[in-house]
Formats: structure tokens, sequence, C-alpha cells
């Protein structure tokens, strides 16, 4: 996302990254890694309640698709930092237009699963050519 930034602003659409984690949290990892977008911080998790993002299991966190996503993010320079919050907690992927419409959802089947961003730039153009 941080590469892809300018082809999301390019499309009209900003990017927000909101995790579990504390403010202070939210903002060292927006330092850490350099970020030209806003992260946020959601502890009480109200954000993914909001939009029916659930727990996950422990099996969810055992799926041979969240080891090879875990491997590629590595392979690709991500780096685990300290998990905050609920390690079961599944992610999501929303596309919301500026009048609050949600145009694209992608609920997380397991923690990494998560679109690329080519996926998410095609989305849009759907969007905007629909």
């Amino acid at each position: 996302m941080r590469d892809a930034h300018q082809d999301f602003a390019a499309r009209g659409y900003d990017v927000v990254a909101v995790g579990q984690g504390s403010g202070s949290r939210s903002a060292a990892f927006h330092r850490d890694n350099d970020l030209p977008f806003v992260v946020l911080g959601d502890p009480e998790r109200a954000g993914y309640a909001a939009y029916g993002l659930d727990r996950g299991s422990l099996i969810d966190m055992l799926r041979p698709s969240l080891v090879v996503a875990g491997v590629k993010a590595t392979l690709g320079g991500a780096r685990q930092g300290k998990t905050e919050g609920d390690p079961l907690q599944m992610p999501g992927t929303f596309l919301v237009d500026r009048a609050g419409i949600v145009r694209y959802a992608h609920p997380g089947g397991h923690a990494g699963d998560i679109p690329s961003t080519r996926e998410l730039l095609r989305a849009i153009d759907e969007v905007t050519a629909g």
C-alpha cells in the first residue's frame, strides 16, 4: 500500500489503516514503516464490529493459507511486531466512497487474508466505470 499510495490518490481514494493497537502503537507503526497514509488505533475493536468482522478460531490461525501468506509477507520485507489486541480478530479491507458507501468489501478468512494492491486498484476502477 505504501508503494501504491499515489495510485490510490490518483483515483480519488485515501488509504487509512486501522489496527487494534493503541494510538501510540499506531503512531509508532506509522513512523517505523514510513507510511504516507493515516494509521489509526481501535483497541476496543469498534470499527471491526461495525464492519461485521468476526473473531477467528484457533483452527483459523493454523490454516496452511495463513502460513503461506506469512512466508510471502516475510519474503516481501514485512516484519511481525508485537501483537496488541485480540490475535483471533479477523481483518477486513473496504473501499468506502466519500458518501460513506462501502463499494468493495473483503472480510478476511484468516489473519493474512488481505487483497493485493492490484486487486484493490482494479476494484476502484470497476466502481468508477460502473
